[in-house]
């Protein structure tokens, strides 16, 4: 019989391990290159808004919470999902309601973005298209541009656009807006 050195067993062994570990380092780390360009893509360097909107930032963000004749009072702050209910997503919002006053004279924008794969390069062209105040609901994201009157803001320009929800996983919604 053959006998068999055991400290070349264990040597092998350990080898055998350290092999494995440097295997599934670099397997993460391929995997986590990989998921960041899908979420993040590197190649998207600029996003231009439509030549329509102001320049600036706008003077409100936020959800419409309910409609009066010409006003819509938004939540602000922070926005997240709580829930999906028949695929339609439930917002909240963490910051105070804002009345904003929408006139005759308010331009009303909705975003018709088509936002480009998740490996597209360049910039994202932001474009817009004449909207309603009709159309906005709680699913919209909306954003004003205007003057402050006390607690108001009358709006100049108005721009909504709709929050879309992937499953990439079939598990936790994704909140996306362009």
């Amino acid at each position: 019989m053959r006998s068999e050195n055991p400290n070349k067993n264990s040597i092998l062994k350990w080898i055998g391990l350290i092999a494995l570990l440097i295997l599934l380092v670099s397997a993460a780390f391929v995997g986590g290159q990989l998921l960041n360009r899908t979420l993040n893509p590197q190649g998207v360097r600029n996003f231009v808004a439509a030549e329509e909107l102001p320049q600036t930032q706008p003077d409100a963000l936020g959800l419409l919470v309910r409609r009066e004749d010409n006003s819509l009072f938004m939540g602000t702050g922070g926005i997240n999902i709580d829930a999906e209910i028949d695929g339609v997503p439930v917002l909240s919002y963490d910051g105070p309601v804002v009345e904003v006053v929408v006139n005759s004279e308010t331009h009303v924008y909705q975003d018709v973005t088509a936002l480009p794969g998740p490996f597209s390069s360049g910039e994202i062209q932001q474009e817009v298209a004449e909207g309603t105040i009709e159309e906005i609901d709680e699913t919209h994201k909306i954003s004003v541009w205007g003057r402050k009157v006390g607690d108001r803001i009358i709006a100049d320009v108005l721009l909504y656009s709709a929050f879309t929800i992937s499953h990439p996983d079939g598990r936790a919604p994704q909140l996306e807006s362009p």
